[in-house]
């Protein structure tokens, strides 16, 4: 090749390189315009979604709120399921006919608790020149912190007004209660044996104990309830004697489960062939 065609040749290819660059950089702004686009699409779609998620959850909120809002304004109104309404009648008809102790047996998770506060609601609402002084007595904080819960609800009672005799707590100077029988039996002297109109005392078959029946003997209330689902001791103490033999009202674990009380359940035992029992005593 002559000089000039060579100087042709790569003129020519140097100027294709040029266009193939500028070619090359159009469409990487393009692209990098259609990504960018692409991005605020995307950022404005998710916006868009949180938007609606953010709408959605403020909604849910609000409707929580009323139902709240409902639901506090018609806690004072839980309705009796079968069990209740049908000891609520008996303890009536008890007290109509001068009976002052009662004991309700009734399979666990039934509604005992608010059995109870339903009728000390009852009981006052029928003396109400009586000042509202109850007794809730159980071995179990647990057990009271529930009934506080319970009672606060069905008595429409404000909680600060209720005294604690447990945990550390010695409120002696409220007039409805809830006390551990082991706090109890330390100040129960402190109040006149009449102070309390009801006395409810939870789990009953551990009042045979020597705490429990000092305190029973001790108090003399309009009435006193017994509550438990195992009437039967070990040790074979006759606990209804304590309630006078007046059982108001017993429903059992089959028939609950029948009235849909309580759910089903099964039993599954397992073989464990490590280890030898024999050694181990039985109390």
């Amino acid at each position: 090749f002559g000089g000039d065609n060579m100087d042709n040749i790569l003129d020519k290819y140097i100027d294709k390189m040029d266009r193939d660059q500028s070619d090359l950089r159009n469409d990487i702004r393009a692209s990098e315009d259609r990504t960018s686009k692409n991005i605020e699409i995307s950022e404005q779609r998710n916006a868009d979604k949180l938007s609606r998620i953010e709408n959605i959850i403020s909604e849910s909120m609000d409707k929580m709120d009323r139902n709240y809002n409902k639901l506090e304004n018609t806690l004072g109104r839980i309705s009796p399921n079968s069990m209740q309404k049908e000891i609520l009648k008996n303890l009536i008809h008890t007290r109509k006919i001068d009976k002052r102790k009662g004991l309700v047996v009734a399979a666990t998770g039934t509604g005992k608790t608010y059995l109870a506060a339903m009728d000390i609601k009852k009981f006052f609402e029928k003396h109400e020149d009586a000042k509202k002084t109850f007794l809730f007595i159980a071995h179990r904080e647990e057990l009271l912190e529930n009934a506080i819960n319970v009672c606060e609800v069905i008595l429409n009672e404000n909680r600060k007004d209720f005294g604690r005799i447990f945990s550390g707590y010695k409120e002696t100077d409220k007039k409805m209660i809830f006390a551990t029988v082991q706090s109890l039996r330390k100040c129960f002297h402190e109040f006149p044996e009449n102070y309390f109109k009801y006395i409810v005392i939870d789990e009953f078959h551990h009042a045979s104990a020597d705490s429990y029946e000092k305190i029973i003997r001790y108090f003399s209330p309009d009435f006193m309830l017994g509550l438990t689902a195992t009437p039967e001791r070990m040790d074979g103490k006759d606990i209804l004697s304590l309630c006078d033999y007046n059982l108001v009202g017993e429903i059992g674990l089959k028939k609950a489960m029948e009235e849909d009380l309580v759910v089903p359940f099964h039993y599954f035992g397992i073989n464990d062939e490590i280890i030898d029992y024999k050694d181990i005593p039985y109390n």
